[in-house]
């Protein structure tokens, strides 16, 4: 469809979805869900939305990115998800419905580019966070050494900074006010607001 309001018509009349004419949808997006609700949004080009349940106001989906395998996607109002991010939950028959794929991302927040957050367990995230730079990731699930499955969500709070290439492991909750420096792992709950990283520079003078 070459317009707009083409696209969003089509969505409307053949799978019942609830998109207000305001919103903007891009080209070649693949978007299956039992529900979806946009209201003042906007999904730009070449995306992949597989979700039970899709709800997003006044928010923003950038390009090429793919969420599947998800039971509810929640964006919040001035949240923005730019470009090759994956949202993965995972798809498994022995779960029985269980567990709950969940993402939701709060007001003003930002995720920019090539992150990968596992929705195993769930996964929320606060008001006015940004994961930034790229290659970060966001873990809800693990195995110890039999190969049991371990899977706990993933709790982050509002105010804070994740810098480049970290790692949020399962479990993981972190308080608001909180800046994550370039390269951390996160393996523990973080309580208590400041700077974090995993790892120490050390200041060697030399003789003048």
């Amino acid at each position: 469809m070459p317009f707009n309001w083409a696209r969003v018509l089509l969505l409307r009349l053949l799978l019942g979805y609830r998109i207000e004419f305001s919103c903007k949808i891009g080209f070649l997006n693949l978007i299956v869900a039992s529900e979806c609700v946009l209201e003042e949004s906007a999904i730009g080009s070449l995306n992949v939305l597989v979700s039970r349940s899709i709800k997003m106001r006044r928010s923003r989906v950038g390009n090429m990115n793919r969420f599947k395998f998800l039971d509810a996607l929640e964006m919040r109002a001035n949240s923005w998800i730019k470009n090759r991010n994956s949202v993965v939950g995972t798809l498994d028959p022995t779960d029985c419905g269980t567990r709950k794929n969940q993402f939701t991302i709060g007001e003003d927040s930002l995720i920019t580019h090539s992150h990968y957050l596992d929705l195993t367990a769930g996964v929320s995230i606060g008001d006015n966070v940004v994961i930034g730079g790229q290659s970060s990731q966001v873990w809800s699930h693990g195995f110890d050494y039999t190969r049991k499955l371990i899977a706990r969500p993933v709790a982050i709070g509002s105010n804070i900074y994740v810098g480049s290439n970290a790692i949020i492991i399962q479990g993981v909750s972190i308080c608001d006010c909180v800046t994550i420096g370039a390269g951390t792992v996160v393996s523990r709950p973080i309580v208590e607001p400041g700077f974090y990283v995993s790892s120490h520079l050390h200041l060697k003078k030399q003789n003048a």
